[in-house]
C-alpha cells in the first residue's frame, strides 16, 4: 500500500434507517459507488475514522449482536452515535495490540537474565496457567487475569493469529456473540522455545522459564 494511503473504518448507510455497513477501504468514494450499484435506497458515508482491518474487526465484535449479515448491523439505536463511542474506546485497545507485536517488556528472572517476552505470549502462558486445557471465554479471562476488557479481547485475537490459540465453540447463554466464543490455548510440546515468537535474539527460552519470569515480575 503506498505511504500516501491512509485505511479508514466507515459507517455507510441511509440517513435514518438502522441497518448500516461497518466497513474499512482507502478510499471511501469509490467504496461508496460500488456499494450503491447494489443498494434500493440513496447511501452516503454517514461517519468515518482513521483505522485500519483491526479496528474493523473490533467494531464488528464490538456489535456482534446487531448483526444482520456479513458487514451490515441493524441498530437498536443511532448507529452514528453508537459507533463513534465505541471507536473512541476501541481506537486505544487497537493501539495497544498492534504495539505488543513490536514492543516487548523485559522480565528479570532470579539469575538475573533479562528476558524480553511480547505481551501477547506473556498472555499466553498466563492463559495456560489459569485455565490448562479447558475451554475460557473473554469474560473468563479478563476477570482472571484484570486489564482491560478490550486490550484482552485483541490480544486473545493476536494468539488465535499465531496459532497459540483457537476456537473451540460459543457458549449458551450469554447476551453477545463475543462473550459466548470459547477458546482453548494449546498446548505447546515439551521442549517448545519460543525465542522466535518473541523476538528474542540469539537466544531461546522455554516456556516453562517464561511463566517463571512473569510469577517473579513487578511489571504487569
Amino acid at each position: 500500500m503506498p505511504a500516501n494511503w491512509i485505511e479508514r473504518v466507515y459507517l455507510i448507510g441511509s440517513p435514518g434507517i438502522p441497518t448500516v455497513k461497518i466497513g474499512c477501504s482507502i478510499d471511501l468514494a469509490r467504496r461508496l459507488r460500488t456499494i450503491q450499484l447494489m443498494s434500493p435506497v440513496k447511501l452516503e458515508v454517514l461517519w468515518s475514522c482513521e483505522g485500519g482491518k483491526d479496528l474493523e474487526s473490533a467494531l464488528h465484535e464490538h456489535f456482534a449482536s446487531y448483526q444482520s449479515h456479513g458487514e451490515w448491523f441493524t441498530f437498536p439505536v443511532d448507529p452514528v452515535v453508537a459507533v463513534h463511542e465505541a471507536a473512541a474506546g476501541l481506537r486505544s485497545a487497537v493501539a495497544t495490540a498492534d504495539q505488543e507485536a513490536v514492543v516487548a517488556r523485559t522480565l528479570t528472572w532470579d539469575r538475573g537474565i533479562p528476558v524480553q517476552v511480547d505481551l501477547a505470549v506473556s498472555l499466553y502462558l498466563k492463559l495456560r496457567r489459569l485455565f490448562g486445557d479447558r475451554p475460557f471465554t473473554c469474560i473468563d479471562a479478563h476477570s482472571s487475569i484484570g486489564g482491560t476488557d478490550a486490550v484482552v479481547r485483541m490480544r486473545i485475537r493476536k494468539l488465535c493469529e499465531m496459532g497459540f490459540v483457537e476456537s473451540s465453540g460459543s457458549e449458551p447463554g450469554a447476551h453477545r456473540a463475543s462473550n459466548r466464543q470459547r477458546y482453548v490455548a494449546h498446548r505447546l510440546p515439551p521442549g517448545t522455545r519460543l525465542g522466535s515468537q518473541v523476538g528474542v535474539r540469539d537466544r531461546d527460552f522455554d516456556p516453562a522459564d517464561l511463566l517463571h519470569a512473569i510469577d517473579h515480575s513487578n511489571t504487569e
